[in-house]
């Protein structure tokens, strides 16, 4: 009786402990049903993790009163008989373990699942807080990137537009990266996936838009980069070819009259070609500038450009005009140089000419008709030889007056050829004197010999006329002498 009275006590207070803790069980499962799906959030993901982890807790501190359960009931099975009742128990045994089971499974499956998930939250969120404050960071960094007209702010805004660019594209792998994040944090989650799913393509976007808006942006500024270049470049060609021409004229202006030479004509010529040649590239620089002024933003200085394209044309018509009157004014010299060279050439063939004309001359004559021909011509030729000195002493004196005015090294050879010239002249015309005075020494002798020769004639004449006249020769001493006397005193015989 009191063993019956013992297993009924026990069997009762075991199913009380049984139905409160079935009464728990019921109540966690209920609990564990409503539980929300497994969010994509980290926040939520987090709440929901501990809120699973006091759940847990809950059931580690009711695994005692389960322990202890299943033990009493399985005492209860072997001291029951065969039975109905026994069966029950058996029955309640399982249920129980069977519940607690599952209950601990499923607490046990999503703790897993929830820490898996969390994990790929955290490594989603760090990937997106490292990314995201980046590109807030370049967004603001883009605005500083201006297209200007000035050369250094320029390059510094193209050197920085082209590491940002290269840095975007290292961090697209990083762009790639939180992207697998995502999708592996989206198939791992339940709920709030569409979140992450608008997050991640806001990223992406704002990546996209950075990229394009980083790519236009260095080509814009590469663009107004090579212009400025170019511009630069046509400024300081035609700056370069203005300063040359600049500097020849610099020498010829510190040559001074000395300047004037076919030589320098040639160079200043050259000069006037390579101008000429320069006005389409100052028009060009001109046009240019007005191109780049109106193409650049608003509020640019575009001061310097207009100013530097202004200096450079400026420069160029002031230098262009200064060549050609230069040029004009050498020819205009060196023309009137060369027509006073080719007189000096034709002085010289005068002079050749008067040379030959004089060897020329045949030999003295001998005869007075003869010698006064000859005396005619040589008068004519000294009038001719006079006429070119008079020439020859006034283009001497047009070449001193040159020199004083022009000074030009080819002058100077023309007042050397022209003192030659008149030295020639000088020993022609002295040649000349000496063969005049030769003819007409020559013919004063003959002109002696002819009035001696009359005299004699009329001597000769007289005396034979004096001997037809004389007396027969004396016979008589007497006779003969005043004969001899008067024969020595006749005229006719007196040479």
């Amino acid at each position: 009786m009191n063993r019956l009275q013992a297993a009924l006590a026990s069997t009762q207070q075991f199913q009380q402990m049984f139905d409160e803790l079935r009464t728990w069980l019921n109540d966690r499962q209920s609990q564990q049903a409503k539980n929300c799906p497994i969010s994509a959030k980290l926040e939520r993901l987090q709440s929901q993790l501990q809120e699973n982890e006091e759940f847990q807790k809950s059931l580690n501190q009711h695994s005692g009163s389960y322990e202890v359960i299943v033990a009493e009931g399985e005492s209860l099975l072997l001291s029951v008989p065969p039975g109905e009742e026994k069966k029950t128990l058996q029955n309640q045994l399982v249920e129980l373990k069977s519940h607690w089971e599952e209950l601990s499974r499923k607490t046990a499956d999503r703790q897993a699942r929830l820490k898996d998930c969390l994990q790929k939250a955290q490594k989603y969120r760090w990937h997106v807080e490292d990314l995201v404050p980046w590109i807030e960071d370049c967004k603001a960094k883009m605005s500083d990137l201006r297209v200007t007209l000035d050369p250094v702010q320029l390059e510094s805004s193209l050197l920085r537009s082209k590491a940002m660019l290269s840095e975007v594209e290292k961090r697209r792998s990083l762009l790639e990266i939180l992207n697998s994040a995502a999708d592996i944090l989206i198939n791992s989650s339940e709920t709030d996936e569409d979140d992450i799913r608008d997050e991640k393509a806001g990223i992406n976007q704002n990546m996209d838009s950075i990229t394009e808006e980083l790519q236009a942006k260095t080509g814009s500024l590469e663009e107004m980069t090579q212009r400025l270049k170019e511009f630069q470049e046509s400024f300081k060609n035609i700056e370069k070819k203005v300063e040359g021409a600049k500097h020849q004229l610099e020498i010829f202006d510190a040559l001074g009259s000395q300047a004037c030479s076919n030589k320098n004509l040639e160079k200043l010529r050259a000069q006037q070609e390579a101008l000429q040649a320069l006005q389409p590239q100052v028009r060009y620089l001109r046009d240019f500038t007005q191109g780049l002024v109106e193409d650049a933003p608003d509020g640019s200085d575009a001061s310097q450009l207009l100013h530097q394209a202004e200096v450079a044309q400026q420069e160029f018509l002031e230098v262009k005009q200064r060549v050609n009157s230069g040029c004009l004014a050498m020819e205009n010299k060196l023309e009137g140089i060369g027509q006073f060279h080719c007189r000096v050439r034709e002085m010289f063939s005068q002079l050749a000419d008067l040379d030959d004309e004089l060897d020329g001359m045949g030999a003295v004559g001998r005869d007075a008709d003869s010698l006064q021909s000859q005396i005619e011509d040589v008068r004519l030729f000294l009038s001719k030889i006079q006429a070119l000195k008079l020439d020859i002493e006034a283009s001497e004196a047009e070449c001193r007056q040159m020199l004083e005015e022009e000074g030009t090294l080819d002058l100077l050879g023309l007042k050397r050829e022209l003192e030659a010239l008149n030295k020639q002249c000088g020993k022609l015309t002295e040649r000349s004197k000496a063969r005049q005075e030769q003819l007409e020494l020559t013919l004063g002798r003959v002109e002696d010999f002819y009035q001696k020769l009359k005299a004699l004639n009329d001597m000769t004449t007289a005396a034979e006329e004096g001997e037809a006249l004389q007396w027969v020769v004396g016979t008589e001493v007497d006779v003969i002498n005043q004969q001899l006397a008067d024969f020595k005193v006749s005229p006719a015989l007196v040479f």
